[in-house]
């Protein structure tokens, strides 16, 4: 039986084990692209440009992530289901079933739970062995919806699909009460990231191929972007890597567009077929090392550091 210290010693690991999550990025040049008419899921070498499929789905791909096991999470708008494919063991899963046009995904901080944006005017909460965890009511349709490095989740919300009245939401993660917002940015959002290396968010101006950096505390518009180079045609999905570039998916020329924040140049990586989104390439979702290895590293960090308990407040989920 734990004693009350072994429980803060585990609460402490447990939370160190979720920070050391949103900072670590990607492997080294890699970023997941889902393709919504090959049912496929590819990586994509961001050095040599090399396209691979690395998993079939049974149903037409919108987003992904990645699980603190190394599974897939994968949405899916033509089946109106989550999934789960498992690498290791080549299986998918149905985590949920029968929702309302699924979307967006964010794997949230507790690491048991992501939330899955629906056409239906919800964010709805899925757990990751499974079900249903209940909804978020919104006052709009919901795309981008993302966790910042302090635990506070913003949304992309509209009207409808493609009409540009849309507005960057931070909301309570329990309640879906909006707490701050941008009011209306005039354009359609579609993918929104939070980027650790600037602190700021960004997000795909779908209709007219730029991207929106946004300030989350103030939440107001810092930058309309333009990238120099590559062009972006739809853009859809897109993730920061934390340290100075966002890929994006711009799916109107089926092109991984790799886009550098400090000169605002932009370069295709890679080109998907029915490209929709990407996954994480640091943060939450992110691709996961070995169990075993995020054990030690927050053992060692734990040791080097010296066990202190202190509380720490994360939003609701399950």
């Amino acid at each position: 039986m734990l004693t009350k210290a072994g429980i803060r010693a585990r609460a402490a690991l447990l939370a160190l084990a979720a920070a050391l999550a949103f900072d670590r990025p990607a492997p080294a040049g890699v970023i997941y692209a889902t393709s919504n008419s090959a049912n496929e899921i590819y990586s994509v070498d961001t050095v040599s440009h090399t396209v691979t499929p690395v998993a079939h789905t049974p149903a037409g791909l919108d987003s992904l992530f990645f699980d603190p096991s190394g599974r897939i999470i994968y949405s899916s708008q033509t089946s109106n289901l989550v999934g789960a494919f498992d690498p290791s063991k080549g299986t998918n899963v149905t985590l949920a079933s029968g929702l309302g046009g699924p979307r967006d995904l964010a794997l949230e901080p507790g690491l048991r739970s992501f939330l899955v944006s629906e056409q239906t005017h919800s964010l709805t909460r899925v757990s990751l062995s499974g079900g249903v965890l209940g909804s978020l009511a919104l006052d709009g349709r919901p795309e981008g919806v993302t966790y910042d490095n302090s635990g506070r989740l913003f949304v992309n919300v509209s009207s409808n699909f493609g009409v540009n009245d849309t507005q960057v939401e931070r909301i309570d993660p329990t309640t879906g009460r909006v707490l701050s917002t941008t009011g209306n940015t005039g354009v359609f959002l579609d993918g929104l990231t939070f980027d650790s290396f600037t602190g700021m968010l960004f997000a795909a101006d779908f209709n007219h191929g730029r991207i929106l950096e946004i300030d989350p505390t103030t939440m107001t518009i810092v930058a309309t972007l333009i990238p120099r180079g590559a062009t972006l045609s739809i853009p859809d999905g897109l993730t920061a890597d934390g340290t100075g570039s966002i890929y994006i998916a711009s799916e109107g020329n089926s092109s991984v567009v790799q886009y550098d924040i400090r000169t605002n140049s932009a370069t295709v990586v890679g080109t998907v077929n029915g490209l929709d989104d990407l996954a994480p390439a640091s943060g939450l979702g992110a691709p996961v090392p070995e169990p075993s290895s995020l054990l030690l590293a927050g053992t060692g960090a734990l040791a080097l550091l010296g066990y202190r308990p202190r509380r720490k407040r994360l939003p609701a989920a399950a």
